[in-house]
């Protein structure tokens, strides 16, 4: 009987390791492929000075190396999912058609979102930085951490996590910065107010 049990899980065995070994070289392949895209990705991104374009200032966020790293791992994904499938393992391969299909490009999106909205919110930056107006240092800052948090707001919903909190945190914050503002308007513009109404005083006075 034993033998017999064992005869049956050998030729089991014997009839499932073409699926294995086929499933090993999808999964070799599609890690070759996805390391060398992604490195070859990289080094023309890198070679095109994006980070600087997009950039205006030193940072510890390589964008290259974000974007890079989405390829990369798009394509491992995709090759895992056809592994799973050749192996016939329907509740896994249903899982990584999952991750695939739906839930990376939401991923994919999200990060791209991040990284507009902080090419955007750096270049307003360093734009009103070099304007030398009223508080430049301190608005840039403020306008910058604006856009932050609108683009988290925006790249939240295509990970799958609700923005309620983000945006409640995000409304404060606007009306905490509209006062600020308003205040360190007024206490910057207040000589200037002081002045322009005594010329204003003595042409009344005449």
């Amino acid at each position: 009987m034993f033998e017999v049990y064992l005869q049956v899980l050998f030729t089991s065995f014997l009839s499932f390791l073409p699926k294995i070994v086929s499933a090993l070289i999808i999964l070799l392949i599609g890690w070759f492929l996805g390391y060398f895209i992604g490195s070859l990705i990289k080094k023309i991104l890198e070679k095109v000075k994006l980070d600087e374009h997009l950039v205006k200032r030193k940072s510890s966020i390589s964008i290259s190396g974000i974007i890079s790293t989405i390829i990369k791992w798009s394509i491992y994904l995709a090759f895992i999912w056809v592994a799973v499938d050749v192996v016939e393992i329907s509740a896994l391969s249903e899982l990584m058609r999952s991750i695939v299909l739906e839930f990376l490009p939401g991923i994919i999106w999200g990060i791209v979102i991040l990284i507009a909205g902080y090419a955007i919110a750096d270049y307003i930056r360093v734009s009103i930085e070099r304007s030398k107006i009223f508080y430049s240092d301190l608005i840039s800052k403020i306008v910058f951490w604006l856009i932050i948090y609108i683009s988290l707001g925006l790249a939240l919903p295509k990970f799958g996590i609700d923005p309620t909190l983000v945006n409640n945190i995000l409304l404060i914050l606007i009306a905490c910065i509209g006062v600020g503002i308003a205040i360190a308007l007024g206490l910057g513009l207040k000589d200037v107010i002081r002045e322009e109404a005594k010329k204003y005083l003595k042409k009344i006075k005449r």
